[in-house]
């Protein structure tokens, strides 16, 4: 009954939003927390006819399989 994890949708251009500020209470990680919360506002995203988009630092390496996943494609 309380908020473990949370993700923001950031509008950066008319037609691009971004699931950002991605955090799980550390307590609750490596429980699917970031992976439920990223998909659920990836959706919401998609839902207004927006592109996706979702950045993280090289090596972040749990928030990179989040996003890979989900479905989302590394650019270069």
């Amino acid at each position: 009954g309380k908020p473990v994890s949370r993700c923001a949708i950031e509008k950066y251009s008319s037609n691009a939003w971004e699931a950002a500020d991605v955090k799980t209470a550390s307590e609750y990680r490596n429980k699917g927390y970031s992976k439920e919360i990223v998909a659920y506002v990836t959706k919401k995203i998609l839902k207004q006819g927006k592109t996706a988009t979702c950045r993280t630092q090289k090596n972040n390496l749990p928030m990179l399989k989040v996003t890979e996943t989900i479905g989302y494609k590394k650019l270069q």
